[in-house]
């Protein structure tokens, strides 16, 4: 059940930055997705790691973590992009 709720995480952030991102092409959707779930499940397993839970059960602190670690990885990719986009 925590992993689902750490990919659901991942999908909620990537919709989240798909809404108030300023432009939004339709090729950015898929993998704005894929990489939200990846910061969502990196997040949750680095929370666990850290004690604060494991993959059967929850703890605030995971959906924290997974909510940082996936908007790290979406800033990163859209810095990333806009950057070599020139």
């Amino acid at each position: 059940m925590g992993i689902l709720l750490w990919i659901f995480t991942g999908v909620l952030v990537s919709v989240l930055t798909l809404l108030i991102e300023p432009y939004v092409i339709v090729k950015h959707i898929p993998v704005t997705i894929v990489l939200g779930v990846v910061g969502g499940v990196c997040g949750g397993a680095i929370a666990s790691y850290l004690g604060f839970g494991n993959v059967d059960g929850m703890h605030f602190m995971i959906i924290v973590y997974s909510i940082g670690v996936s908007t790290f990885v979406l800033t990163w990719y859209r810095a990333i992009e806009k950057f070599y986009s020139k």
